[in-house]
Parts: structure tokens; sequence; C-alpha cells
């Protein structure tokens, strides 16, 4: 006989009042406390945070990018890129420093 998941009953279902999973339509996630976007609702988040973003020097691969860098960097994180030197100056321009790779 095969193994058996960690939580289901032996007839192989999920046992009963378990919680829904994300494949049902209906599903929606509670919200977390630990969670918040404002930036200093976040208790014990040190500051300023370091962040490496890396990607393929290519403007279908840093546009993705660039939002979130601009975000890191309006909370007074420092953003380093390594990537191509072909972006530079979109990289600057967002506000983050190119470690070229």
């Amino acid at each position: 006989m095969g193994a058996q998941l960690h939580g289901a009953n032996s007839a192989g279902s999920a046992p009963a009042g378990s919680q829904r999973g994300r494949k049902d339509p209906e599903y929606r996630p509670e919200p977390r406390a630990d969670y918040a976007s404002d930036y200093d609702a976040i208790p014990g988040r040190p500051h300023p945070l370091k962040v490496l973003a890396v990607c393929v020097p290519g403007a279908g691969h840093i546009n993705p990018l660039l939002p979130l860098i601009e975000a890191f960097g309006r909370q007074g994180d420092r953003i380093v890129v390594a990537s191509g030197s072909d972006i530079a100056s979109s990289v600057e321009r967002a506000g983050a420093e190119l470690c070229p790779a």
C-alpha cells in the first residue's frame, strides 16, 4: 500500500472540518496580522534593508522589477541590481546601484 499523506484519513480524503484549499474558487486566505503594506506597521523590521535584485540584462527582465526597486528606495532601503551594464540607465533612474555582473 502507498504512503498516506499527513492529515488524510484512510479513505484518502481530507479530514472533516479541514480548511478549503487554494483550488477552491471561494477560497480567501485570512489576513495575516504580521504583514502590512505600511513600512512602519511591521514591528522589528530592520531599517534600512539591503536588497539585491538579480536579472538578465534586458528590458523584459528589468522592467517588471523597477516598481519594486522604486518602492524599496522610497522606504530608504539600499538596492543593488546585479546585471549587465546594458540596463544601467534604467537601474539608476529607479534609484538603485548597478553591480555589473
